[in-house]
């Protein structure tokens, strides 16, 4: 993914069109600006068809859920005020468009040996269209078998395209340019502790003041375009690590532009991401920066050791001076589990492991974990809080069964395995290796599938770590 000069006019040109997504005020012209973007990889950078249409999906990766499409209700409202029901969102026109028509052009002009295809995401996708046809509303299940299916197409295309040098060196400026507007956006949003007001921000209908933190002390915290500070948050934990390791090879290899323009992005998006307030974001990141160091000292990497130690502390110290409120939040973790949202989330473990005992098999079925439970007798703070359990993986073996869930388990595990020591070879690669890992520390603690796109995020940088 070492970047050239033609990745560097890239950047730049996809730069401008995200900045230019700022002043959309519709549907229709956030997809005249995606069709320009389009028109200009094709034909000013000489791009293949199937690499444009790649290019595109990446552009859009985070914007979709902000078009504002389909909205479902799962769950309706109570009675009363405060038994809120569950709504799902479904946004993926543009998601089935480009993964479909890149996967049906893949499929004829360059198809991937069979071979190279995990028996565990076969397996996984077996049991979830065995899942979905067993479901007790088909339709709804079938939206979520939608969803899972456009995330493994985009594996699939990842890891056929990403053995392209130039696509990967190019992908690589797509990703940084996404960082630097994302961390532009997120510190924007902190500086006037509200959201900006943009089309393509959800939050500026959903919650137009912004979202305030639950536990102790009211904090403001940042939701980017995705809807949610915690969406957000995992969104930037995933690019994070490849801005790291562009900075770290730029730095060592004294390419000045790339040192820059990376130094940039990891400082927006830094504070972006401080200012989420996500707790599970702040160790996911945490753990990257210690396999950086970890890695510095292992191949005895004098110079890039000196500058990650000496960042990790000038981040710290910035940290505790300018940002006390990191502190108060962080003081809440004692309390999570009583008083906090903890105490939430180990009732909706325990849900979860209710279902999975009713249906060990095939499982409820995909988007029915909240209608399960809404028909179960809940304690009084759940039923004002009905949503899937805050597990991505505990959330795949209710609603898929224990089957798929270890298919899906079995495929992650085999694919970061496999391609650590290729990708610890160099700090570029590492950052992706590392970025599909926050995901799975992210996962832990969020409901990262339907709502948010760090899924596909996901997706494509496993893909990535294949052809590395």
């Amino acid at each position: 993914m070492k970047p050239n000069r033609n990745s560097y006019l890239l950047f730049l040109f996809t730069s401008a069109a995200l900045f230019l997504l700022q002043y959309v005020v519709d549907v229709k012209s956030y997809i005249a600006v995606v069709l320009m973007y389009g028109l200009g990889i094709f034909f000013l950078f000489k791009q293949t068809p199937i690499h444009t249409l790649f290019f595109l999906f990446l552009l859009t990766i985070p914007f979709e859920k902000g078009i504002r499409e389909w909205l479902i209700t799962i769950v309706p409202d109570g009675i009363e005020s405060w038994m809120q029901g569950y709504d799902l969102y479904v946004g993926f026109t543009l998601k089935m468009i480009f993964t479909a028509t890149l996967s049906a052009i893949l499929l004829v002009t360059k198809p991937r040996p069979r071979a190279l295809i995990p028996m565990s995401l076969i397996i996984f996708m077996i049991c979830i269209v065995a899942s979905t046809i067993n479901a007790s509303d088909t339709m709804i299940a079938f939206l979520g078998f939608t969803r899972i299916t456009l995330g493994i197409l985009l594996f699939l295309t990842s890891a056929n395209l990403a053995i392209n040098r130039r696509l990967r060196a190019d992908a690589g400026m797509v990703f940084l340019a996404l960082l630097l507007f994302f961390g532009y956006i997120g510190s924007g949003q902190q500086f006037r502790t509200q959201p900006l007001g943009l089309f393509l921000e959800d939050s500026a209908s959903l919650n137009p003041m912004g979202y305030r933190t639950t536990d102790g002390d009211p904090l403001y915290r940042v939701s980017g375009f995705t809807g949610h500070p915690t969406f957000f948050a995992s969104f930037l934990s995933l690019l994070l690590p490849i801005g790291l390791g562009y900075f770290l090879h730029a730095w060592k290899n004294k390419l000045k532009w790339i040192t820059y323009i990376s130094f940039a992005a990891i400082v927006l998006s830094g504070i972006a991401l401080i200012s989420t307030q996500s707790r599970s974001a702040w160790f996911a990141i945490t753990v990257t920066t210690a396999v950086f160091l970890f890695r510095a000292y292992h191949q005895k990497d004098k110079k890039i050791l000196r500058i990650l130690t000496v960042g990790t502390c000038m981040i710290t110290i910035l940290i505790v001076i300018i940002m006390p409120t990191i502190i108060n939040r962080l003081a809440t973790i004692p309390d999570v589990w009583t008083t906090g949202s903890g105490n939430v989330r180990l009732l909706l473990m325990q849900e979860a492991w209710n279902i999975m005992n009713a249906f060990p098999l095939l499982g409820a079925g995909s988007n029915h974990f909240v209608r399960i439970m809404s028909s179960q007798e809940l304690p009084v703070n759940l039923q004002g809080f009905l949503f899937p359990v805050h597990n991505t993986f505990l959330l795949f073996f209710a609603e898929l069964g224990i089957p798929a869930g270890l298919a899906f388990l079995w495929f992650i595990i085999q694919i970061m395995i496999q391609t650590f020591r290729r990708a610890a070879k160099q700090w570029i690669t590492l950052g992706v290796w590392l970025g599909a890992l926050t995901f799975v520390i992210n996962a832990q603690f969020h409901t990262l599938f339907n709502q948010d796109p760090t899924f596909d995020l996901f997706m494509v940088l496993l893909g990535f770590a294949t052809a590395l």
